[in-house]
């Protein structure tokens, strides 16, 4: 086997994908290149936030972080742990000095994983729905 492939009869096999065609080919090439030049979830999800104002609480492997509202400070507080939470929240118009809470997302970093997997769960409700839909229509 070299670089991550080799003849398995009259098949090429490329990272675990039996490639037994032209067009088999162009579509293994062509997702491979989809999925290098794929925007990771988590950052995708910190631009999107922030564009509508919400400001995110940070929990770093369980412990809390922070309440941030730029994508800097969200970035460098999610990418200085392994694994943690991001909480949408909003300022409370019914409690001064509360929040709402508008969706829960989970992240996880981990060694050759696909750009759309560092958001690996989160609450289904019309928050995260949209924030999926507007994911997935960038790759």
């Amino acid at each position: 086997m070299r670089n991550g492939w080799r003849r398995a009869g009259s098949s090429l096999l490329i990272d675990s994908c039996f490639i037994e065609s032209a067009s088999d080919l162009a579509g293994f090439v062509k997702l491979t290149k989809r999925n290098k030049n794929m925007q990771k979830a988590h950052l995708h999800l910190i631009k999107w936030a922030v564009k509508r104002g919400y400001s995110v609480a940070v929990y770093g492997e369980g412990e809390f972080d922070g309440l941030h509202s730029t994508y800097k400070d969200i970035k460098d507080a999610v990418e200085g742990c392994d694994m943690g939470q991001m909480d949408l929240l909003i300022p409370s118009v019914k409690q001064a000095g509360k929040w709402k809470n508008l969706g829960s997302f989970a992240y996880m970093f981990d060694y050759d994983q696909e750009p759309d997997e560092t958001i690996y769960d989160y609450g289904v409700n019309e928050i995260s729905e949209a924030w999926a839909a507007e994911y997935e229509t960038t790759h």
